[in-house]
């Protein structure tokens, strides 16, 4: 029996006109990080996306205003999927609407599901799966075009999994999604008024960007917050509207070495606050 498995969802959109295009602008494929997989291993599956210049799609949480991203997986009852994996967004604004938070991606994207191969999988038997996605291509100017596409790709069992050349992809996209922000990484504060203070790890310092990765916290849901700091090296953020609530996000944490004087990114998961 087939079974679907839904991974988006919807929001307002507004301050935005919609466009109608008879072929979809943004290009899509669904790929696999292995050509062929044995019976009972795990492999990834996504839906790789390229977008047109001088536009975007959106994140899991689209920020002021716009819709989702989302993938539905159709696939055999006995064929495990898991949860889809997001790598950390941008953060941009719409011409006219610059006071405005939106989270997204341009140019290109990768969002994945590990999927595991049934254990009794026979030998020389395909597992098909299938994904219908749907997103909202922008434009820099606001114009905006709702666009879905349904594909399908077959992974043929053998007694050796194989990988794939579009292996180095998942990897490549793997490495900005966000982990787990360690203990005494981030410090909620929540009276009089919400803030997160991001505190340096031991021997680094917090820089306001590296290569074109800035620093960012983006919400699960609500819009942009605002990063400023601290004498001691840590940064505050604070939300733009009074109204959003602490329900956690992404950090995107440019950081440099202070002995080595190395440079790079980190991307992580920030837990919601724990209430009383």
């Amino acid at each position: 029996m087939l079974r679907c498995i839904a991974g988006f969802s919807f929001i307002a959109i507004v301050g935005m006109s919609f466009g109608v295009f008879a072929d979809n602008r943004v290009q899509t494929r669904l790929i696999s990080d292995f050509e062929t997989a044995r019976a009972g291993s795990t492999i990834r599956v996504g839906e790789q996306f390229e977008i047109p210049e001088l536009s975007h799609i959106y994140w899991r949480n689209p920020g002021d205003s716009g819709l989702a991203t989302g993938i539905e997986w159709m696939v055999d009852d006995s064929v495990e999927v898991g949860a889809l994996s997001w790598p950390a967004p941008r953060q941009f604004s719409i011409e006219g609407l610059e006071n405005e938070a939106y989270f997204g991606y341009t140019r290109r994207a990768l969002l994945y599901s590990e999927i595991k191969v049934p254990d009794g999988a026979a030998l020389n038997a395909s597992v098909v799966i299938r994904a219908k996605a749907y997103w909202l291509l922008c434009e820099d100017d606001g114009v905006c075009t709702p666009e879905e596409k349904e594909l399908f790709i077959s992974i043929r069992v053998q007694e050796e999994s194989r990988l794939a050349y579009e292996s180095t992809l998942f990897d490549r996209w793997a490495a900005e999604v966000p982990e787990a922000a360690k203990s005494g990484r981030v410090k909620w504060t929540l009276e009089p008024s919400l803030a997160m203070t991001v505190v340096p790890p031991k021997g680094m310092d917090i820089l306001g960007s590296v290569g074109k990765r800035a620093l960012r916290f983006v919400p699960n849901d609500g819009g942009g917050w605002t990063g400023t700091r601290d004498d001691d090296g840590k940064v505050r953020f604070e939300p733009n509207y009074s109204g959003d609530k602490a329900n956690g996000g992404v950090l995107v944490l440019p950081i440099r070495n202070r002995l080595s004087g190395e440079q790079f990114v980190r991307f992580l998961a920030v837990k919601a606050p724990e209430t009383p």
